[in-house]
C-alpha cells in the first residue's frame, strides 16, 4: 500500500503523523471520544487512516460503547 504523499481535500504536502481525539455521535451515551494516531494535513486538518489505524480506531471504538 502507498503512503498518501499529498493531501486530497486541498493538495497539500504538509502531511504529519500524529495522535488526535475524534469524537462520534452515537445513539447512548450520546458521544464517544476516541484518541487515535493518524496522518494529518498541517494546512486544512483533514485526517487520514492507514488499514492499521482505522482498524486500532474501531476496536477502541467498540471497547467504548460496551
Amino acid at each position: 500500500m502507498t503512503r498518501l504523499s499529498r493531501c486530497i481535500e486541498c493538495g497539500s504536502t504538509k502531511l504529519v503523523s500524529r495522535r488526535k481525539d475524534f469524537t462520534f455521535e452515537v445513539k447512548n451515551p450520546g458521544s464517544v471520544k476516541v484518541r487515535q494516531r493518524c496522518l494529518e494535513c498541517s494546512n486544512c486538518g483533514k485526517s487520514y487512516f492507514d488499514d492499521e489505524e482505522i482498524n486500532q480506531l474501531s476496536k477502541k471504538l467498540k471497547k467504548k460503547l460496551k
